[in-house]
């Protein structure tokens, strides 16, 4: 079955990832740099707050704020009091935040460059291509199961 393929694919791509992560940055746990990952690429224009991480990493606000806790207290992230609005708080990465996450990803990326280069240059851009529209269904599966999942608790009183 080919769903099967594919998740047996992905598992496999997901196992060297986090040997990856655990050599390249042995302090940080595969939640954690996940975090932190996350907190760089959606604060690009400024701070992330901890329910967008929790939204968007599909973690519980509890797991999430235990995750900053310690990313924190290892000095990857600050904690600052919003821009605009004071009440809210926004997690920024710091300096070596930044550094330890491009040492992580950097070699990854350079993995995954050099195995499209070794393909023939039409198949590296349907592969691409093909892989983005792939993302895009699953995106669209993940937002319907939510929004299923989110209705039925609110049909039950949950």
């Amino acid at each position: 079955m080919d769903a099967q393929r594919l998740f047996d694919s992905i598992i496999e791509l997901k196992h060297s990832n986090l040997i990856s992560a655990r050599e390249t940055i042995p302090d940080l746990r595969p939640s954690e740099m996940f975090t932190l990952e996350m907190i760089i690429r959606l604060g690009s224009d400024g701070g992330v707050t901890p329910s967008e991480l929790a939204s968007r990493s599909r973690f519980s606000k509890a797991f999430v704020s235990q995750v900053l806790r310690t990313l924190e207290g290892k000095g990857y992230i600050l904690r600052e009091t919003g821009r605009e609005d004071r009440r809210i708080v926004e997690i920024r990465p710091t300096k070596k935040g930044v550094e330890e996450q491009e040492k992580f990803c950097r070699p990854l990326i350079e993995m995954l460059g050099r195995a499209l280069d070794r393909m023939e240059p039409e198949d590296s851009c349907e592969f691409l291509r093909l892989f983005e529209i792939f993302l895009a269904e699953f995106k669209y599966e993940a937002a319907a199961a939510d929004a299923a999942a989110e209705a039925s608790v609110h049909d039950t009183g949950e």
